[in-house]
C-alpha cells in the first residue's frame, strides 16, 4: 500500500512536467494529457480520463478497472487489489465491501466470498477461512456463525456436523471436535450431549451408546454406585428380599401349625393320685399350648436363672400345682382307637376296633380294681369335644364339657391331638415362651409384604426378584417341614414296638409261610406271652388286654395281616385260655407264668407250654372270618373242641371278672361239655398259681369263693347283645342251665379250698416238727458253735418249696 501511494504521488507531478516539457518544444502543440479545446487552448484530461496516445491533443476515458484520480493523467491506473471500479472514467476506485474481495489489480468488481470463508473488513485481497468451529453456508459472508450444541467443524466448513453417537461436543458452541463420553456416561444419539446413566445402570469404558443395567448377579439385586461405573449391591432391594425371605420363610412354617395344628400323643393315661382321677396326656415333644402366664413365665425364668432350676414341674402320678396350669382349648383327637376319644371323622383301622360298649365294659372293670363306684356315660357325651389343660411343656389334662378333669379310664399310646382353625391364632405360642403365633403369623406377613408395598420406589424387575424370594421361602419352609420330619423322634412305644418286630423276623422272617387256619393250629407258647410283657413292661403298666390289642398286637401284625400267633411262629394248642379283656394283662401274663410252671411236663420248659388266646391267636385283621357264622365255626369252639386241647385255663382276678362276661360263660359251657380222655377240665389260675394244685395263698381262693356265692351269671355281659343273648340261650338249653353251670364252678372252688387245706396243714405239721428238732438239737450244742438248720417245708407239692434258714 506504500508502494501504491509512491506511485500515486509521482504520477501527480508528470502531467505539470509534461506541459512544461510541451511548451518549450512548441508553442502550436497541446502536450500530452492535454487535449484542444474549442476555444483554442489546450486544457488537461480531466480527472477520469487520461492521454489518448493514438491521437494528438485528445483524452480517453479509463477503462473499467482503472480510474484517473487527477487531470492531466497521461494514463489511468489499475484499481489496486481490494478496490474495484466498475464504470469507465472512475476517478477513484471503490473498496471491496465485506464479504468480498479482489485478488488482483484493475478489477471491475469484487468476487463473493465462497462457503466456508468470510471477510468482515471492507478493500480485501481475499477472504479468511472459516476457524474450526464455525461454519459459513452462503457466499459473501461478512462472519462465520459459531457451530451449535452437540455439532463440530473443522477449518473451512460450510456446515457443522452432529457429533456421533457415544460422543459430545467438546464446547457447547463453536466445537472443534467431539470427545467419547466418559465412563458413567452415554449417548444414544448423534448431536447429542452426553448423560449420566440412570440409577441401577453404569457404563465402565468411554464412548458408550448405551448403559449396561445392573440388574441381577446370581440371583442378587444390583445398583450402580455414585459415579455410574461399577454395579454394586442394591441395598433397598437387597434388604427386600432379605425381608421376604425371613418374613415368608416363617410365615409359611407357621402356616401348616395354623391350620392344622396336630400334637402326636405319646402316652394317655388314668392318674389317680390322692383319691383323685385324672386324665393325663402326655405328648411327643413339647406341644405348643402356652401353661404359664406371662407374669409366671419372667418368674419361672428367673427363678431357673437364679437356681438353676426348673419351675413348674408336672410330675406323672404327682399333686397337680394348679397355678401352673394354662387356659382350657378345645381339642379334637383322630386315631387314637378309643370310643372315648376319637372324633366321629377320625378313620380306624380295619379289623377288630374297640366299640364304646367294650370301652365301657374296660373301664367297670379298672373302676372294681381301684374301689371306685361305676359310672356310666351316654355315648353322646363322649364323642361331644373335648377340653384340654396345659399342666407342663409335655403333659396336658383331658377336661370334660364343664371344664372339670374328666376320671374316664382312657388307656392309649397312639393317636393325635388337633387344636382347631382359628383358635390355633390365639391359643398356640412358641414353645418355650408366650409369644402368640398369631402375632408372630402377622408380624411375618408385614415383613413380607414390606418390600411388595414400596415396589413404587424399588428397583426396575425387583417385582420378579421379590417373588422369586417368595418362591425360595416357600423352598425353604418345605424343606424345614421335610428335615423336621426326618429327624422326629419316634415314641417309646413306637421304638420299642420296631424293635420287638425285628426280633420277631429274626425268630420267624417269613411268616407267610405259617400261615395256619383258624383254630387250634395257631397257639402260642408261654414264652411268647411272657416276652411280650417284658419287652413292653414300662407301656403295659397296668393296662388291660383293651390296649394290648390295640397298640401293639396290631401294630405288629399290620404289615402282614396275620394274627399275633402266626407272626412269632405258631404252635398247636395245649391249653384253652378263658380270660377278660378288662383283666391287668400283667396279672394275665403272671398267671399264664405260673400255670405253665404248674403243668409243664418232665424235662420240659414252661416256656413251651402252647396256649390259644383269643387276642394272640385270632386275626384281628379279618374278625368276621374268626367268629365264623356261626359259634360252631368260631375259632373258639374249634380250638377247644381240639383233640389237642387238654384243658381250660381260666385267669381269674380278686373280683371273678371273666365270670361276668358271656363269652366266658361260653367257653365253661364248652369245657363242661367235653368227655375225653386227656381232657383235665377246667383251671382257675391266678398271679401265685392255679387254685387247683393249692398253688396259691388263702385270701384269693375265699375272695373268689365270696363271689361266687353272689355272682348269677345269667346277668353276664357281653359287647355285643346279640353274643350274649346266642351264649344265655346255649346255657339255658343245656341240662340243668344255669344251676349246672354254677354247680360246676362252686366244685372247683370247693376242690382248690379243699387242697389248699391239706397243703396248709401239711406244712403247717412239718413246721412244727422242724422247730421241735432244732430246740433240742440247741440244747445238744450250746457248748458248740452256732450252725444252720435248714427247714424243709415240703407240703407234697410238685414245685414250690419253703424253705427257710435258721440261725442257732
Amino acid at each position: 500500500s506504500r508502494i501504491c501511494s509512491f506511485a500515486m504521488r509521482i504520477s501527480w507531478l508528470l502531467p505539470a512536467a509534461l506541459v512544461f516539457w510541451a511548451n518549450g518544444q512548441s508553442a502550436n502543440r497541446c502536450p500530452d494529457a492535454y487535449y484542444w479545446n474549442s476555444n483554442g487552448s489546450c486544457n488537461p484530461c480531466p480527472a477520469g480520463s487520461s492521454a489518448n496516445w493514438s491521437s494528438d491533443w485528445s483524452c480517453s476515458e479509463c477503462p473499467v478497472g482503472q480510474y484517473a484520480p487527477m487531470q492531466g493523467m497521461l494514463q489511468c491506473i489499475g484499481c489496486s487489489r481490494g478496490r474495484f471500479a466498475n464504470d469507465t472514467g472512475s476517478s477513484e476506485c471503490h473498496a471491496c465491501p465485506a464479504g468480498r474481495f479482489s485478488s488482483s489489480s484493475a478489477q471491475s468488481a469484487c468476487e463473493a466470498c465462497a462457503p466456508g470463508k468470510y471477510m468482515l473488513s471492507t478493500q480485501s485481497s481475499e477472504c479468511l477461512h472459516c476457524e474450526p468451529g464455525k461454519f459459513s453456508n452462503e457466499t459473501a459472508s461478512e462472519v462465520c456463525q459459531l457451530c451449535p450444541f452437540g455439532t463440530y467443524s473443522p477449518q473451512n466448513a460450510t456446515a457443522c456436523q452432529d457429533c456421533p453417537a457415544g460422543t459430545e461436543a467438546v464446547d457447547f458452541e463453536g466445537s472443534d471436535r467431539c470427545v467419547p463420553c466418559k465412563a458413567g456416561f452415554y449417548n444414544s444419539v448423534a448431536g447429542k450431549s452426553c448423560v449420566r446413566c440412570p440409577p441401577r445402570a453404569v457404563t465402565n469404558t468411554t464412548g458408550l451408546t448405551s448403559c449396561e443395567d445392573c440388574g441381577l448377579i446370581w440371583l442378587w439385586p444390583m445398583t450402580s454406585d455414585a459415579e455410574r461405573t461399577h454395579c454394586v449391591t442394591e441395598g433397598a432391594a437387597f434388604l427386600g428380599c432379605i425381608c421376604i425371605i425371613f418374613g415368608c420363610t416363617f410365615f409359611f412354617i407357621l402356616l401348616p401349625y395354623v391350620l392344622r395344628y396336630h400334637a402326636e400323643i405319646e402316652d394317655i393315661t388314668l392318674d389317680r393320685t390322692d383319691g383323685k382321677c385324672r386324665v393325663i396326656i402326655r405328648t411327643h415333644g413339647r406341644h405348643w399350648l402356652p401353661h404359664r402366664s406371662v407374669q409366671r413365665f419372667l418368674k419361672d425364668s428367673m427363678l431357673r436363672f437364679r437356681a438353676n432350676s426348673s419351675a413348674g414341674t408336672f410330675v406323672l402320678g404327682g399333686t397337680l400345682n394348679a397355678s401352673s396350669t394354662g387356659r382350657p382349648v378345645p381339642a379334637v383327637f383322630f386315631n387314637t382307637d378309643h370310643p372315648f376319644l376319637d372324633a366321629p371323622s377320625s378313620k380306624n383301622e380295619e379289623g377288630w376296633i374297640m366299640t364304646e360298649a367294650a370301652a365301657l365294659e374296660a373301664e367297670a372293670s379298672a373302676l372294681y380294681f381301684w374301689a371306685k363306684p361305676m359310672e356310666r356315660t351316654e355315648s353322646k357325651q363322649k364323642i361331644a369335644g373335648h377340653l384340654i389343660q396345659p399342666v407342663t411343656s409335655h403333659h396336658l389334662i383331658l377336661l370334660g364339657q364343664d371344664g372339670l378333669p374328666t376320671s374316664r379310664s382312657i388307656e392309649t399310646s397312639k393317636g393325635v391331638l388337633r387344636i382347631p382353625f382359628p383358635l390355633t391364632l390365639f391359643m398356640l405360642s412358641v414353645p418355650g415362651t408366650f409369644v402368640s403365633i398369631g402375632l408372630l403369623m402377622v408380624l411375618s406377613a408385614l415383613l413380607a409384604l414390606l418390600p411388595f408395598l414400596a415396589l413404587i420406589s424399588s428397583p426396575e424387575g425387583a417385582k420378579w426378584v421379590y417373588f422369586l424370594s417368595s418362591m425360595i421361602a416357600v423352598l425353604l419352609a418345605t424343606g424345614f417341614h421335610l428335615f423336621v420330619a426326618s429327624l422326629r423322634p419316634i415314641t417309646p412305644t413306637q421304638r420299642t414296638l420296631r424293635r420287638h418286630m425285628r426280633n420277631i423276623a429274626r425268630l420267624n422272617p417269613q411268616p407267610e409261610l405259617t400261615r395256619r387256619k383258624k383254630g387250634p393250629e395257631r397257639a402260642v407258647r408261654a414264652g411268647h406271652v411272657e416276652d411280650l410283657v417284658t419287652t413292653f413292661q414300662e407301656s403295659i403298666r397296668h393296662r388291660d388286654m383293651y390296649y394290648v390289642a390295640t397298640n401293639i398286637i396290631k401294630p405288629v401284625t399290620k404289615a402282614h395281616r396275620l394274627s399275633y400267633a402266626e407272626c412269632v411262629g405258631p404252635q398247636t394248642v395245649s391249653w384253652f385260655v378263658s380270660h377278660y379283656w378288662g383283666t391287668s394283662f400283667s396279672h394275665f401274663a403272671a398267671s399264664i407264668q405260673k400255670h405253665s410252671e404248674a403243668v409243664v411236663q418232665p424235662f420240659n420248659s414252661a416256656q413251651d407250654v402252647s396256649y390259644w388266646i383269643c387276642s394272640f391267636s385270632n386275626n384281628q385283621w379279618q374278625l368276621e372270618e374268626e367268629l365264623g357264622s356261626g359259634w360252631e365255626q368260631s375259632s373258639f369252639f374249634m380250638a377247644l373242641a381240639s383233640k389237642d386241647c387238654v384243658g381250660t385255663a381260666m385267669v381269674l382276678d380278686d373280683e371273678a371278672l371273666p365270670l361276668t362276661r358271656a363269652w366266658c360263660l361260653f367257653e365253661v359251657l364248652q369245657t363242661m361239655i367235653i368227655r375225653r380222655e386227656n381232657f383235665k377240665g377246667l383251671s382257675l389260675c391266678t398271679t401265685t398259681g392255679v387254685l387247683q394244685k393249692g398253688k396259691s395263698g388263702v385270701d384269693l381262693p375265699m375272695r373268689i369263693a365270696e363271689r361266687l356265692a353272689k355272682l348269677r351269671l345269667e346277668d353276664a355281659t357281653a359287647s355285643v347283645q346279640k353274643d350274649k343273648e346266642m351264649i344265655l340261650k346255649l346255657v339255658s338249653e343245656m341240662p340243668g342251665g344255669f344251676e349246672a353251670m354254677n354247680g360246676y364252678l362252686r366244685r372247683n372252688i370247693a376242690e382248690a379250698l379243699r387242697t389248699m387245706q391239706e397243703i396248709f396243714t401239711s406244712k403247717l405239721e412239718n413246721l412244727l416238727k422242724m422247730l421241735d428238732i432244732a430246740e433240742l438239737e440247741q440244747h445238744e450244742d450250746s457248748n458248740k458253735d452256732g450252725g444252720d438248720i435248714i427247714l424243709d417245708l415240703d407240703a407234697g407239692g410238685d414245685d414250690d418249696i419253703l424253705a427257710e434258714t435258721v440261725h442257732v
